[in-house]
């Protein structure tokens, strides 16, 4: 039990050193290997009828207006962070307009060389997309229900299922991985993609890669060595598909104020805050104010 012990906390620890991109020549000499890949996966904006739910796939459909202000601004998020970089930087991108778009800004700003990459490409819905899920529903019935049932192992007609795609991208991260040693890699693709890479490095079954859902138009930052990969950060820089927020003079002088909770009413089972993050963040700070407040 004390050795399972010891290895847990020196994975744990390894992990920790590998989440900084520096790292002190001791720590160094004692690490089996000192790559540090960082890897910004980052998710196209929006497109020409993501407001009617339609399914694209691997149909090249251009960027909507607010898409084309998506990126704009996260060329200039991306480039605050990767423009003077330390290391070399890469940049990879899915061949399909709505990420080319995006890459090819972020390439031109930074001064770098893009490379496109048809791996990265969406997940193939065969003869669904183009369309809604509402026509697909009202045509297919119970067919749609079977896919989504098992949407890792299903595919459209003539499309191809979940796991195909994961197996496409697992064949290309086997071989370029080795490359992206020590370097910032920014990967321009689609929300499929990123869900099978990120179920695939934090080993989670397929099936559960839909509890990632990175919102359009944001990047999902990811460190990886040979002790293993650490999520750094997911869906930022947080404006995604969020709507844009109403002033308040736009609220509604009839609409109702949002229901606040009382939580200094007792109750019969004493309320309880977890706090949860990393070391030195402030949650001891923060509990011991929210319990003075509250009474608890």
């Amino acid at each position: 039990g004390l050795e399972r012990g010891l290895l847990r906390a020196e994975r744990v620890n390894a992990r920790r050193r590998m989440a900084n991109d520096h790292f002190e020549q001791a720590t160094r000499a004692a690490m089996p290997d000192d790559f540090v890949t960082r890897l910004f996966l980052v998710r196209h904006g929006a497109v020409e009828g993501m407001e009617r739910r339609e399914v694209r796939g691997q149909r090249d459909v251009p960027l909507s207006a607010r898409g084309r202000a998506q990126h704009a601004e996260l060329v200039d998020w991306l480039a605050a962070r990767l423009a003077t970089p330390a290391r070399p930087l890469r940049i990879l991108t899915s061949d399909l307009s709505r990420c080319r778009d995006l890459a090819d800004a972020l390439s031109h700003r930074l001064g770098l060389q893009l490379e496109a990459v048809p791996a990265l490409r969406e997940q193939h819905m065969g003869t669904w997309q183009g369309q809604t899920w509402e026509a697909i529903t009202a045509r297919e019935g119970r067919g749609v229900n079977d896919y989504w049932d098992d949407y890792w192992n299903a595919a459209p007609p003539g499309g191809e299922s979940m796991a195909t795609m994961a197996a496409r991208l697992d064949e290309w991260w086997r071989a370029a991985a080795p490359t992206f040693a020590n370097q910032d890699v920014v990967l321009v693709t689609h929300a499929g993609p990123i869900r099978a890479l990120l179920a695939a490095f934090f080993g989670l079954p397929g099936d559960e890669s839909l509890r990632f859902a990175p919102p359009a138009a944001t990047a999902t930052i990811v460190a990886h060595s040979a002790a293993g990969f650490v999520l750094e950060g997911l869906g930022l820089p947080g404006a995604g598909e969020a709507p844009d927020p109403q002033p308040a003079t736009a609220r509604s002088a009839s609409a109702p104020e949002p229901i606040k909770a009382d939580l200094t009413t007792p109750v019969v089972t004493p309320l309880r805050i977890a706090l949860s993050g990393s070391a030195g963040t402030g949650k001891t700070t923060l509990g011991r104010a929210l319990a003075k407040d509250l009474g608890l």
